[in-house]
């Protein structure tokens, strides 16, 4: 069972051999203070600058090649993802 399952991971992992995994982290740190005659404020925050994470790849089909690419705007600062991909949604055909 485990020599199955190893000859599967290995046939799943070359059938994703064109594809690709990849993004950018773009974050910053931002901190104010403000003092006035009566009080002192500090505040930091963590600010998104446009990171993404992505992925693209090819597949043979028939001559020619299917492409394809997708990608999420991953905000830094909450934790959360936003409900859409960015407009980066991409197929093209090629020939070979």
């Amino acid at each position: 069972m485990k020599a199955f399952v190893l000859s599967a991971a290995v046939l799943s992992a070359s059938a994703l051999a064109d594809t690709q995994i990849y993004g950018s982290i773009q974050s910053g740190i931002t901190f104010s203070k403000t003092d006035t005659a009566t009080q002192k404020h500090t505040a930091t925050s963590i600010s998104d600058l446009g990171s993404h994470i992505g992925i693209r790849g090819s597949h043979p089909i028939g001559g020619n090649r299917l492409i394809w690419q997708f990608e999420q705007d991953t905000p830094v600062g909450n934790g959360s993802m936003r409900e859409y991909f960015r407009n980066k949604k991409e197929t093209a055909r090629s020939g070979k």
